[in-house]
Formats: structure tokens, sequence, C-alpha cells
């Protein structure tokens, strides 16, 4: 299995699709994931920075804001402090992903970053792929942005394929981009999702009970109104977790509307 599909797999687990998600602002959680996003800023701000990384990928915006602050304070010339800042206000997994009155403030972030600049290539590109999501907000869409910033750091995450945050920040992008009724990519990626879970003796660990891949599929499918495939989905479904509440319910919704057709 490739690192992106690894990735990817990983995230669906934690974050089942949704046509409504809500916005989460979490709590910093007792215990973080460990990061290593090494930067060029003063070596003394690393640690402090990765801490904030984590606190981005737990969904604990308002902490990991608060630690990209501390960096940005302990050395005014880290760029990448305020591309820190200017990413907690990207929620790329909820709705809206971007709310309308912090676009502003968001905006000043990555110009900061902008301005402040970096010798260091790799967050030069880093900088300027998020640029493309809060830069002229008000005339371009938000999808056309969503999709420049997917492309940007796609190119990032192929040319730096040891460096697992590249690949976690790209997979975010990816699955901003097929959130429900966004992308026709999300039965696509979601099938594989769940191919891959088929395909392994023991499922990741996670923070909490994960829904199985394939039983998020079906509710997928019934939404795009494929109740066939979608019976098909909550039966497989079954077959390795027989008694499943979700994928009963699932099946009985999917039958009685293939019944209408």
């Amino acid at each position: 299995m490739s690192d992106i599909r690894r990735i990817l797999l990983a995230l669906l687990f934690i974050v089942p699709f949704s046509s409504a998600q809500e916005a989460h602002i979490h709590s910093a959680p007792e215990k973080l994931g460990k990061v290593s996003f090494p930067i060029s800023c003063a070596p003394a701000v690393q640690e402090q920075f990765d801490r904030g990384v984590a606190l981005l990928h737990s969904f604990a915006y308002a902490a990991a804001e608060a630690a990209f602050q501390g960096v940005a304070k302990a050395d005014p010339q880290c760029a990448m402090a305020h591309w820190g800042m200017a990413m907690t206000y990207f929620h790329q997994l909820w709705e809206p992903p971007i709310a309308p009155a912090t676009i502003t403030v968001a905006q000043s972030e990555i110009e900061q970053a902008l301005q402040v600049g970096t010798a260091s290539e790799r967050e030069r590109r880093f900088i300027n792929a998020l640029a493309l999501i809060f830069q002229n907000a008000a005339s371009v869409p938000y999808r056309t942005r969503a999709l420049n910033y997917e492309q940007a750091m796609s190119k990032i995450a192929s040319e730096n394929r040891k460096d697992v945050e590249a690949q976690v920040f790209y997979a975010l992008a990816l699955l901003a981009n097929i959130s429900c009724g966004q992308d026709s990519r999300e039965a696509e990626i979601m099938r594989a999702a769940a191919d891959e879970e088929d395909a392994v003796e023991k499922l990741p660990v996670t923070p909490g009970p994960i829904v199985p891949a394939r039983e998020q599929l079906g509710y997928l499918l019934l939404e795009q109104h494929q109740p066939a495939l979608a019976l098909k989905a909550f039966e497989n479904t079954l077959t390795n977790a027989p008694g499943r509440r979700g994928a009963l319910k699932g099946a009985a919704q999917a039958t009685a509307l293939s019944a209408q057709k």
C-alpha cells in the first residue's frame, strides 16, 4: 500500500464522510501524536512548532494558533509560524472550511509569511500553496482555490515522498476536495479505502471505535442515489462484521429505495 493511500485510509477511519459536517474546534488533547516537521527557524522554536502541527492534526485550532503565536514571538523571522497561524483558519474537513469572519485575519497571516520570507524552498512552497486558499477569496470561488491548493500540495508530496507531513497535508487537501457534493472522486477514494481495509488483518489503532470503510461507502452510495450498489456494500460489511447496527440499517434503507425504482 502506498504511503498516501495509508494516510488517506487512516483519515477516512477517523473522519467519516458526511454531507453536513459541523464546525469542530477541539480542546488540546492530553496526549498528542509525535510530529516531525523540520523548519529553518531558530532551533529553540522547533519543538513548539511541532506541537502546533500536532494540535492542527487534532483539530485543536485555538491551541494550535497559540502555539504558532509563541513561535512567532520567540523568532519574529520565522515565516512558517505565520503559515501555521493561517492554517488554523483552514478547517479542511468541516463545513464551512473557512469561516467568512476569519478570512481577513488568515489573509494577513499568509501575507506576513510571504513578507518575512524564508531561504528554504520547501517552506516557500508550503507557504505559496496555502496562499492559494486565502488570496483573492473575494473574487475566486472556494472550489477553485481548494483545487489549486490540492495541486500545489500534490507537487510538494510527490517531490518529497519521505516527508511524512508533506504526505499528510496533501492527503488532507485531497479529502477536502472529495467531501460530499464537491468531487466525483469521493466514491472512488472511499471504495479504494474499503478495499485496503479488507486486505489488512489488523485494523489501525485510532482514538476510538471505527466505522468500517465499506459501511461508509454504502451510505455514500445512498446519498448518490445508488441503492443497489449501496446494498452490496452493506452486505459485504455484514459478512465481515455480522450484526452491525449501522450496516443493518443501511441495508434496510437500500432495500426499500431499490424497491421504489
